[in-house]
């Protein structure tokens, strides 16, 4: 059977091929020419189809011939059958079917590795969906804020123990003591730098390890880890009557 887009506009693809044999013998391949030949041509078996006179057929070879339809023969979607007459040929009949869509596209290849399956978000691939996943892994980027319901990770997502120190590397866990360090202590948010003479964590120790400077009588100032810059001051008010401070600890 053959098959063709309905309204095909790629004249190829409209041709109808069939064999031509003498009348008289029934098997001699003609291959000069088809004299008075006739098409007749029925969509969906709705007579009295559409009959063309004189029409072109063209020789391939050894009694192999075509003739190349219009897109109006294929403007109906279902069968449509195509009748061949000439005084010096057999009668040919010839049947086809007509395609909404393209029959001749290229069918896609369904994949045979599924090492490197894609999850986009409300993606087709669950959990469920493949029992073995060994071998499976995600395409850059596959994951992001956006593949995650609001909520959707909690304390109660995450197994006990399921972070360790393994899970974390070393850059992790410098990134999460530098902003508990920024951290200020009012919640207010993180300072952005370690001079910031803010109330973090960070100005908090160190009055307890820096140097720190109570000379001038006024004000006690608190110096950087390299004990060279004033990081924060605070005023202090003295007393002459007040008992020194001449031990700290046991």
């Amino acid at each position: 059977m053959f098959q063709f887009k309905q309204n095909e506009a790629t004249a190829d693809r409209r041709r109808i091929f069939f064999y031509a044999v003498n009348s008289t013998d029934g098997y001699t391949a003609v291959t000069a020419s088809i004299t008075s030949g006739v098409v007749l041509i029925v969509k969906n078996g709705n007579m009295p189809g559409t009959s063309i006179t004189s029409p072109t057929f063209t020789h391939v070879s050894n009694g192999l011939w075509y003739y190349e339809m219009t897109a109006g023969h294929l403007d109906t979607q279902g069968v449509v059958s195509v009748t061949i007459t000439g005084t010096n040929i057999r009668t040919v009949q010839l049947i086809g079917y007509v395609y909404s869509g393209d029959p001749m596209a290229a069918i896609p290849t369904f994949p045979t590795n599924f090492s490197n399956l894609a999850i986009t978000v409300g993606g087709a691939v669950t959990a469920g969906t493949v029992g073995d996943k060994t071998g499976y892994g995600l395409a850059s980027g596959a994951i992001t804020s956006g593949s995650f319901a609001a909520g959707a990770i909690n304390a109660a997502a995450i197994a006990t123990d399921a972070i360790g120190s393994d899970e974390l590397a070393a850059s992790a866990t410098a990134e999460i003591a530098d902003a508990i360090l920024a951290r200020n202590l009012d919640s207010s948010g993180n300072e952005a730098s370690t001079t910031s003479s803010g109330r973090t964590v960070r100005n908090a120790l160190r009055i307890l390890r820096n140097k720190v400077d109570a000379s001038s009588g006024t004000q006690v100032d608190v110096y950087n880890e390299a004990d060279t810059s004033v990081i924060w001051s605070q005023a202090i008010t003295t007393s002459v009557s007040a008992d020194p401070i001449v031990k700290v600890g046991t």
